[in-house]
């Protein structure tokens, strides 16, 4: 798969948030139980995001796309959390604040710098946890920076790059294996011991790419392993790394890479069935059986397949790197900036219907 250089710095950041998902409409979880830092967050009419040719966070409507600048601080790239009405951010100085949407008022949260590194800091039962400068954790909760307990710390420090919430299950993956960590009682357990490229889950099964880059299921609790697909699963020829799965309708999608091809394959995941759906494809999204992807980074076309019938969509001044999220017929993309400063990338709207 050919990848943008230019992107390399924001992708990782974007690709964590888009697979931390559990619910087609876009949020980490509805119980606010673990919130990571992302660079945009969906809601019921509108979508927050980080300007990567400013870094201010705005807001817009998705049926308007009217952009209204939120937040007039400059934050750092490690991204913003949304929860109960508010933007939760570091700003470029070091420190955590919190703006209040409704009252449009900021509040100084952290005693300490944070440090310097993508989750630095995290939502985790209601409480806010953060790492200053000397990788020293800290929670807040009701305005006050309190003593974190050894069980916080140790979950803390076993959430791998990658998470999703399943119930009062926190799974985490990434180069060491998949963990299990409930989020009531601070229990963590390793279910999985080999590196893990990406992760979903489907009623009660999980399903990823294996360090072989093939697709994988196991149950909850990390039993009963099985192979879905010896394909690979994951381009690492290229510049960059990726891969990516959704399911949708008990139907699993992935792009297969073989014999310099990229094809977007489905297996019905009653009976095992395998079939292709598009050739040559870059990325994809699927939502109510809907399939949207892309074959060319250059074009600015996106096809959508609904109901066996296809439908081509242009925007011809725009460079696709990554589909994020499909939401009220507006779908949302990882673009090449028009800036040509701007070596980051930046969130662009696109409708179809």
């Amino acid at each position: 798969m050919k990848k943008i250089l230019e992107v390399l710095i924001i992708i990782p950041i974007l690709l964590n948030m888009y697979s931390a998902k559990t619910e087609p409409a876009f949020s980490h979880n509805k119980q606010n139980n673990f919130i990571w830092a992302s660079y945009y967050h969906v809601d019921r009419q509108n979508i927050y995001f980080i300007d990567t040719n400013d870094f201010c966070i705005y807001v817009s409507d998705l049926d308007k796309e009217n952009k209204l600048k939120l937040i007039g601080d400059k934050v750092d790239n490690t991204g913003f959390i949304y929860k109960d009405g508010k933007i939760i951010y570091k700003k470029d100085n070091g420190y955590l604040y919190s703006y209040d949407i409704l009252n449009k008022e900021t509040d100084k949260i952290s005693q300490y710098k944070l440090v310097k590194k993508y989750g630095s800091f995290f939502v985790l039962k209601n409480d806010i946890f953060y790492f200053d400068e000397l990788n020293n954790l800290h929670k807040v909760s009701n305005g006050r920076d309190l003593i974190v307990m050894p069980s916080e710390k140790y979950v803390a420090n076993n959430i791998y790059e990658n998470q999703i919430i399943i119930g009062d299950s926190l799974f985490t993956w990434g180069e060491e294996g998949i963990n299990k960590i409930d989020i009531n009682n601070f229990q963590v357990e390793q279910i999985y011991f080999s590196r893990v490229y990406f992760l979903a889950t489907y009623k009660d099964k999980i399903y990823f790419i294996d360090e072989d880059k093939r697709v994988c299921s196991t149950d909850l609790r990390g039993e009963n392993l099985e192979i879905i697909s010896e394909d690979r699963a994951l381009d690492d020829t290229g510049d960059f790394t990726a891969g990516k799965l959704m399911i949708d309708d008990n139907k699993l999608y992935y792009i297969s890479y073989r014999d310099n091809k990229s094809d977007l394959v489905r297996i019905d995941l009653a009976d095992g069935q395998k079939s292709l759906v598009a050739n040559n494809v870059q990325d994809f999204y699927v939502k109510n059986d809907r399939v949207i992807y892309f074959t060319s980074y250059e074009d600015g076309e996106i096809i959508m397949i609904n109901n066996d019938k296809e439908k081509r969509f242009y925007n011809e001044d725009l460079k696709y790197i990554f589909i994020l999220d499909y939401k009220d017929d507006q779908l949302i993309l990882l673009a090449k900036s028009q800036n040509l400063e701007n070596v980051f990338g930046e969130i662009f709207f696109l409708t179809i219907d």
